[in-house]
């Protein structure tokens, strides 16, 4: 299941989908949690949304008001079921092989229970001019590796059901935003499960951008 956390910024969100209807390898649902945008086009642009590729279903729920980064997200884990599930801010933009190659560290690994992506949140970065997909190709020959780290970051934050089910949602007394990826990752951690970057995955971010507008 792919949660997708939504607030306005129409032209962010349409490149996020591209690409995941694009570039989404795995057989999945996308759940659409829109946090009460007020942008004109949003709505619309939700609405028109289909399965295509491998996202085989879609849901959009739609919030009263905006509820922030845990309640939004709290909202499409509990409408999920899958064995795996993937936290996704509207300001990502997915290259090819992004899920399988994160998939692909959790199943192997019991105890890694977080991933994330690589990214340019992380300082990878395409060459000048060079366009994600290719750099997702330069990053092939890592798959397979991981790299734990003390904590995942939300933008796009992988989660195996059985750290769901061990240590529960998001701590919504958190926020608006800030910290519930720590807060989680810590305590999946006292659960003993791992957090890792996978190398071989690629996520472009375009960082504090839904922030930054509040």
């Amino acid at each position: 299941d792919l949660v997708l956390l939504s607030w306005n910024s129409s032209e962010a969100l349409r490149a996020c989908l591209e690409g995941l209807f694009a570039h989404t390898d795995v057989p999945s649902r996308l759940i659409v949690v829109d946090n009460a945008s007020d942008e004109p086009s949003v709505k619309p642009q939700l609405e028109a949304l289909r399965p295509g590729g491998l996202i085989e279903r879609v849901e959009v729920l739609w919030n009263a008001s905006n509820e922030g980064f845990s309640k939004g997200m709290n909202r499409g884990l509990r409408a999920s079921s899958a064995p795996h599930v993937c936290l996704l801010n509207n300001d990502i933009v997915p290259a090819p092989g992004w899920l399988s190659r994160m998939l692909e560290v959790a199943e192997q690994h019991a105890d890694v229970g977080i991933v994330n992506p690589d990214s340019n949140t992380f300082g990878s970065r395409p060459s000048p001019g060079m366009a994600l997909a290719d750099h997702a190709r330069r990053l092939e020959p890592r798959r397979g590796e991981w790299l734990e780290v003390g904590s995942c970051v939300g933008f796009c934050f992988l989660i195996k059901r059985a750290v769901l089910d061990r240590i529960g949602l998001l701590d919504e007394t958190l926020g608006p935003f800030f910290y519930e990826d720590e807060d989680y990752c810590v305590r999946a951690q006292q659960a003993g499960f791992r957090c890792a970057i996978v190398p071989a995955a690629y996520v472009h971010h375009i960082e504090h951008h839904s922030v930054n507008r509040l």
